[in-house]
């Protein structure tokens, strides 16, 4: 024992040494059990951040998104400019990235409709002609174009439309004055007959008043008993009625103020005469008296004489067409061999019943959220006012602008992919507009902006962006009208308070979309003519103010309809979601 006894603090010593150590390793192993538990969680978070941020950009259209969600994050990006499209989506948690993609399918584009407005549409082809169709990928007219609103369209004198017409409200013709017999009308005029309203689809001339003895040509008008109508065929001059004379079937004379067509022949009548001697009844015979010949047919067998002469009516009975059954009064009204009314009733070649359009659907309901800037485009240096004023400029990359100014025959041609933000806070060159309006894009007096073939432009407009005076703008291709997109984020505070103009013989290819913004377009003499899509608050689309040459004409890009650029939804609403896997 007394050998042992210096044992025992070493042998207690190092039980004490493994029990902390023991101890400690457990302390470490629950501590790191504890860290693997917490990355896992945030993993499986990450995970499901990912996943619920593909199910938002899904539900919205397959649009990008991004945003945070406790002490997480997350952002879709998307592959793309027509449906369907890539998505990828990542969801960050404590450092934490999970990754997925997905396929992303919608229907119809907003752009899948000409003209698209939040409020209302107004088309009014008075005076002149506002006229709307399509062409397809080649640049083919195909003439079947759609519009779509949120309210109401007014279609107004002298428009032709032709596709379908959806819109939440009534669509809304113009009253029309009743249908005048004596009145000319244009192709696109609206007039109401008989309770139905009815629109010219071919020049109607102003009728003349219809005359017993004129000769007419084919298609001819006149007016008569206040009606109107067309000549079927060649109608030549009506001589006056002899009664004398033979007949054939059908012949037409004119007698009295009126017109008559004889029934059957009609033999020629002799001359009356005392010394003739037996006149047998139904003979006919001519006599002249007090200087007016007329036709007499006799009513009783007799011998002739003085005192039995033709005004007596024992044995005469007077039969000039007037009276006489062997022929027919004539006139437009029921002489259908020759005449066809011109009422639009029944003149179909130039009337047609009024109407909106082929189909009406109600409740269009389509979302048009208001545009938001990039932040890579706001957060630039701003360049100031940008001007190009007799000289050619190239513009390419992405810049931050006062003010885009193209005027006095100027050219700036766009070279590559370009995307602009334009603040509108300086006035033009020689503030021209003399109530010191603010412009975003203002391109005038043959002024161009070209997008130049393999370059693209998407602007973003704070202010009001304004073509005229025989300008260009877009691509030279029409069937390029998505490489060039406007964003409009102006909000207009009355119906006249235009965001986006085009106006005065000038051009525009590409794409406008403005929730917030009215947009009008003025025709005039020398026409407007706008190819792709157009989305705005309100559209005013007007062919002129003064003159009946005045044109507006307005072009569906009908390959816009699968077109879903960034920012702006379908109209088809939500997108399927396909193909789910995680990448790294």
């Amino acid at each position: 024992m007394k050998n042992n006894k210096g044992m025992i603090l070493p042998v207690a010593m190092g039980f004490m040494v493994f029990f902390s150590a023991f101890g400690l390793g457990a302390i470490q192993l629950s501590q790191m059990q504890g860290q693997s538990a917490a990355q896992q969680l945030s993993s499986t978070q990450a995970f499901w951040l990912a996943e619920a941020a593909l199910q938002r950009s899904s539900a919205n259209s397959c649009q990008e998104t991004s945003g945070s969600l406790g002490t997480g994050s997350y952002s879709v990006s998307r592959t793309g400019t027509s449906s369907p499209f890539t998505l990828t989506s990542t969801g960050t948690v404590s450092n934490w990235n999970r990754k997925l993609q997905a396929t992303c399918t919608v229907g119809s584009s907003i752009f899948s409709h000409v003209l698209t407005a939040k409020e209302t549409i107004n088309l009014d082809g008075s005076p002149g002609l506002v006229t709307i169709n399509s062409y397809n990928n080649t640049g083919s007219s195909k003439g079947n174009a759609s519009i779509a609103t949120n309210s109401a369209i007014t279609d107004t004198t002298g428009v032709v439309t032709s596709g379908n017409v959806t819109l939440n409200g009534q669509g809304v013709l113009p009253n029309g004055d009743p249908w005048s017999p004596t009145s000319a009308y244009a192709v696109g005029d609206y007039v109401t007959y008989n309770g139905s309203k009815y629109q010219c689809v071919a020049a109607v001339p102003a009728p003349t008043t219809w005359s017993i003895s004129s000769a007419y040509s084919i298609n001819s008008y006149v007016s008569y008993n206040s009606s109107a109508y067309f000549s079927k065929m060649i109608i030549p001059a009506t001589a006056a009625w002899n009664a004398s004379n033979a007949y054939s079937a059908n012949t037409y004379v004119t007698y009295s103020g009126a017109q008559y067509r004889s029934n059957a022949t009609i033999a020629a009548a002799s001359v009356w005469s005392a010394s003739h001697g037996q006149y047998t009844a139904g003979q006919e015979v001519s006599y002249t008296n007090g200087g007016n010949t007329l036709r007499y047919r006799c009513t009783l067998t007799h011998s002739s004489s003085n005192s039995r002469r033709p005004t007596n009516t024992s044995y005469w009975t007077p039969v000039p067409p007037s009276s006489s059954s062997s022929w027919t009064a004539t006139n437009p009204s029921n002489d259908t061999a020759r005449w066809s009314s011109a009422d639009p009733f029944t003149d179909l070649a130039h009337w047609t019943v009024a109407t909106m359009n082929s189909n009406v659907t109600q409740n269009a309901n389509i979302n048009m959220p208001s545009v938001v800037v990039p932040d890579d485009l706001k957060n630039l240096a701003s360049e100031g006012a940008y001007r190009v004023i007799l000289q050619t400029k190239n513009l390419t990359g992405n810049h931050k602008f006062s003010i885009i100014e193209v005027a006095a025959f100027s050219t700036l041609h766009i070279t590559g992919h370009t995307r602009v933000y334009l603040t509108g806070d300086q006035l033009l060159t020689a503030d021209i507009i003399n109530n010191h309006t603010l412009y975003s894009l203002f391109v005038w007096l043959d002024g161009n902006l070209i997008i130049d073939p393999g370059a693209s432009l998407e602007i973003y407009a704070d202010k009001k962006v304004y073509i005229d005076a025989g300008s260009s703008v877009g691509p030279n291709d029409i069937t390029r009208s998505r490489d060039f997109i406007i964003y409009s984020t102006y909000n207009s505070t009355s119906f006249s308070d235009y965001g986006i103009e085009v106006n005065l013989g000038s051009e525009f290819t590409g794409i406008m979309y403005a929730p917030d913004a009215n947009i009008h377009f003025l025709g005039t003499v020398f026409g407007v003519e706008i190819f792709g899509a157009v989305a705005g608050k309100n559209i005013y689309a007007q062919a002129g103010l003064t003159s009946s040459d005045a044109k507006l004409n307005i072009h569906q890009d009908e390959s816009l309809s699968s077109f879903n650029p960034n920012g702006i939804p379908s109209s088809g609403g939500s997108g399927a979601l396909t193909d789910w896997a995680e990448v790294q």
